[in-house]
């Protein structure tokens, strides 16, 4: 009885640590993917304001 308690308790840490390591990976992938997006509107609107606004000589 102990053992089978023991048995289910270590399966399910290892279930709530995996469900963690998947869990963190995305949020890294979602926080990159937000940097990335980010970065890519802040680039997109300084080509519009170097287009659109007059230069200064």
């Amino acid at each position: 009885m102990l053992a089978y308690i023991y048995i289910h308790a270590s399966i399910q840490i290892k279930r709530k640590k995996v469900a963690y390591h998947v869990s963190h990976r995305n949020l890294m992938r979602y926080f990159h993917l937000a940097v990335t997006s980010y970065r890519k509107l802040i680039n997109a609107v300084g080509a519009f304001l170097a287009i659109h606004l007059p230069r200064k000589q």
